[in-house]
């Protein structure tokens, strides 16, 4: 079903707990939790994601996004840059990475959500 997160979350715990170091589950998990507002929860699997696969664009993006969103630019500015060195064409990453960088020199702010 179609925006099913509890379903696609309890599959995501399914899965983690055959492989616990799968990094696209807990990528995919932290998404999850993120949208949620469980954001230490999210931290954690996109860190874990990260730990088992430290060139994976999408939870180095995501990592970057926690960052960004707790008022720590400067923080999320190397996991922005990892990920669009990683995947050139991923215009998220770029677009984050700039945003990143205007925030952390002082000229921008976060946008309110």
């Amino acid at each position: 079903k179609l925006g099913d997160s509890e379903g696609a979350k309890q599959k995501l715990l399914a899965t983690l707990a055959i492989d616990a170091k799968y990094p696209e589950a807990h990528n995919n998990l932290g998404a999850i939790l993120y949208g949620r507002g469980q954001i230490e929860e999210a931290t954690r699997h996109f860190e874990m994601a990260i730990e088992e696969r430290p060139d994976y664009p999408d939870a180095l993006n995501n990592l970057g996004v926690v960052r960004l969103q707790a008022g720590r630019a400067a923080e999320a500015i190397p996991y922005f840059e990892r990920a669009f060195k990683l995947q050139p064409a991923y215009t998220s990453a770029r677009d984050n990475l700039e945003l990143a960088r205007q925030i952390a020199s002082g000229r921008a702010t976060l946008p309110k959500p």
